[in-house]
C-alpha cells in the first residue's frame, strides 16, 4: 500500500509515493523476532530445563544461564553456567559449568526458559560446553 504526498516547493508540486510497510534487508537476515518474548519465563519449569535468571547485585542486576536441577514450590535449585570468551564456528556463545556455582532461587527470578542446548561433544571436556540454538546475546548473560 502507498500514500501519495504532494510536496509544495517554490517552483513546483512534485507527487511522491512512500510505502507504508517499509520492507528492509532485515527479511532476509539473521536478525530474527524472538516468538518468546512474551514468555514471563516461570511457566512449565521442570528438572533439566535451561533457563535465564536474574540475580540483584548492589547497584545493578546481573543475567546467567543455568539448569534447572529441582523445582519446589516457588523455589528453584540450579547449576549455573558461564560464557566462556571463546565464540562457536557460527559466532555463537559458549557455555560452560563452574564448579560449585549452584543456588536456590524463588521462581520470580526466572527471566526466559531457554531451548536445549546442543552439546560440542567430541572429547570429555567439550561435552561440558553448550551451545543454544536461539539468540541470547539482548539478554547480557554473563
Amino acid at each position: 500500500m502507498y500514500y501519495i504526498i504532494t510536496l509544495e516547493s517554490s517552483s513546483e508540486e512534485s507527487d511522491i509515493s512512500i510505502p507504508l510497510n517499509n520492507t528492509t534487508d532485515y527479511e532476509g537476515s539473521d536478525v530474527q523476532k524472538d516468538e518468546d518474548d512474551n514468555d514471563d519465563g516461570d511457566k512449565d519449569l521442570s528438572a533439566g530445563d535451561f533457563v535465564i535468571v536474574s540475580f540483584a547485585g548492589k547497584t545493578k542486576s546481573y543475567n546467567y544461564v543455568g539448569l534447572v536441577e529441582k523445582v519446589e514450590g516457588g523455589d528453584i535449585s540450579a547449576k549455573f553456567l558461564r560464557q566462556s570468551c571463546k565464540k562457536s564456528v557460527d559466532g555463537k556463545s559458549i557455555f560452560t559449568f563452574k564448579e560449585n556455582d549452584e543456588g536456590v532461587i524463588p521462581r520470580g527470578d526466572v527471566l526466559k526458559k531457554l531451548p536445549t542446548p546442543h552439546k560440542l561433544g567430541g572429547t570429555a571436556r567439550r561435552e561440558q560446553k553448550f551451545i543454544f540454538p536461539c539468540s541470547i546475546e539482548k539478554w547480557d548473560v554473563k
